[in-house]
């Protein structure tokens, strides 16, 4: 494997460069995470518990695929994960660099002409394919603009992955717009599972020693420090607020956790409503 020194990534526990796994005359672009020098034996453990997360959950169209490890060199502390690269980075990078490129069809509060097959009926049901199929909307162009569809089709595809992260028992614990990367097709993959256990009675409780993502997590995870299938539902929620507000940060103007937004959050403060997630398409979609 050749690693030309490429840093497309950095996270709480490693950094994450571009390489090219050679074999047999075969050669493919990958992405290989490691150790940060002078890590820690816990963020070695963590990025363990990655590895031994992602062999267990296997392959699946909307989850990053883990193509090997290498832990020759673990008792110095070296550890690196081979892992598919996706080409176009993180969703939330790729949305607030592309927010010029984003077609907002809404004017005013009404929106633009859309094609009467891809408005649901009260009752009706449809697969996410068969609207954005239908649309006569513009999802993605040569130009690189984008628009509402292709939001729908990303959050979808996340929803997806982590359906089947439910069905193996697997919570991820970390699900935000920085682990989503994007593949060469704008295909969403999650990404990122080194705070991801499997579940034990449904829920799991950190002991507090790794750093939390707490713009993203339930109630009960800031205050209990207890993960869930329904935390990571929260997520997702906080996540479609990314996504519809094309990369912003949750709750700006808070700059730490703090007792006091803990004890707003049970007083049922809440996000504002995205800016482009019109009651329109709610309803239509």
């Amino acid at each position: 494997m050749n690693n030309n020194k490429q840093l497309i990534g950095s996270g709480e526990f490693g950094n994450v460069y571009k390489g090219t796994l050679v074999k047999q005359g075969f050669s493919m672009s990958v992405a290989v995470k490691t150790t940060k020098p002078y890590s820690n034996a816990q963020h070695l453990r963590a990025m363990l518990q990655e590895v031994k997360t992602m062999m267990y959950v296997g392959q699946h169209p909307q989850i990053v695929t883990l193509i090997g490890c290498c832990t020759l060199n673990i008792r110095e502390g070296y550890l690196f994960i081979v892992m598919e690269h996706c080409e176009k980075g993180s969703l939330e990078t790729y949305l607030k660099a592309n927010q010029g490129n984003f077609i907002n069809h809404a004017r005013k509060g009404k929106l633009e002409p859309v094609a009467p097959q891809c408005v649901l009926q009260p009752g009706n049901t449809a697969s996410y394919i068969e609207i954005v199929s239908n649309s006569s909307l513009v999802t993605f162009n040569k130009s690189g603009t984008f628009d509402i569809n292709q939001l729908i089709t990303w959050s979808i595809e996340i929803a997806e992955g982590m359906e089947y992260l439910t069905s193996k028992k697997v919570i991820h614990g970390d699900l935000s717009a920085r682990n989503i990367l994007l593949n060469s097709n704008n295909g969403a993959k999650i990404s990122d599972f080194g705070l991801s256990r499997k579940m034990y009675r449904c829920s799991y409780k950190t002991n507090g020693e790794e750093p939390l993502p707490w713009r993203w997590l339930a109630l009960e995870t800031l205050r209990n420090l207890e993960f869930s299938i329904e935390s990571d539902i929260w997520s997702y929620g906080i996540l479609l607020w990314e996504i519809f507000m094309l990369g912003e940060q949750p709750y700006p103007g808070v700059p730490s956790l703090t007792t006091t937004f803990i004890v707003n959050m049970e007083q049922g403060v809440r996000l504002t409503i995205p800016a482009f997630a019109t009651s329109e398409w709610c309803v239509n979609y």
